[in-house]
């Protein structure tokens, strides 16, 4: 199964996700100590919660799966922990686990669409991947949210894995509509754009993110060089703009 560009898995995954899928973390400042939870303070849990986020923001995954099992373990009603650490422990390939996890926020607040969006997102990284699952949770997602521009990239992905390029383009351009700020999104859509020999757009598309994001790497094992050598505009970090 190829892949966009970039993913947030840190290489680790071989999996249906790109690299948007891990949106950005609420500020997690002015955080308790630890020593709060042992003192059994009523922040404490809420304060495990923000900790669990906020190492979720700098990538430390492991630490993450320990602030959220101590929210869990205070309030195993705190729907957020759970879907927080699905996430954790997606990234650290503990499939049963995150899979686990994401159900048990779904019979939480079933209207939740992160929870579908963390779900779908597990679902693809299980191999071989139930591609009309992974749809409708997606699909879930966004009728529970139709502004969750994650699950219309997501969505994306999964439609151009399948070769519907239109549908992949569709959710992408939805993704951009709803964040136009976020250069994955134009990444994506331009990779699309190729696979369907529409190479002039596909490059224009490179070049909305690289403005965007000019320091963004565009050269990983998953992406076609020979996309970027046809877009001459577009150098490789380091290389001048």
């Amino acid at each position: 199964m190829r892949w966009h560009l970039l993913t947030v898995l840190t290489g680790m995954l071989s999996m249906l996700l790109p690299w948007g899928v891990v949106p950005p973390a609420s500020s997690a400042s002015g955080l308790g100590s630890s020593s709060a939870l042992a003192m059994g303070n009523p922040t404490a849990m809420d304060d495990a919660a923000a900790q669990c986020r906020a190492m979720i923001q700098v990538s430390d995954w492991q630490a993450a799966v320990e602030a959220c099992s101590q929210a869990i373990e205070r309030n195993p009603k705190l729907t957020t922990a759970w879907i927080d650490r699905c996430q954790a422990q997606l990234e650290l390939t503990r499939l049963s686990g995150a899979l686990a996890d994401c159900k048990q926020a779904i019979r939480l607040e079933p209207d939740n669409s992160e929870a579908y969006l963390r779900l779908a997102d597990v679902k693809a990284a299980v191999t071989p991947v139930n591609y009309p699952s992974v749809l409708e949770d997606y699909g879930k997602a966004i009728a529970l949210d139709p502004k969750n521009a994650t699950a219309y990239n997501n969505r994306g992905v999964t439609r151009n894995s399948l070769k519907d390029y239109p549908g992949a383009l569709a959710d992408y351009d939805k993704a951009i509509e709803l964040n136009p700020n976020d250069a994955l999104y134009y990444f994506n859509r331009g990779e699309t754009l190729f696979l369907k020999g529409q190479q002039e757009l596909g490059c224009s598309s490179f070049r909305q993110g690289h403005d965007l994001k000019p320091d963004f790497s565009l050269t990983t094992p998953d992406f076609d060089a020979a996309y970027l050598q046809s877009c001459n505009q577009i150098k490789e970090p380091g290389h001048g703009s």
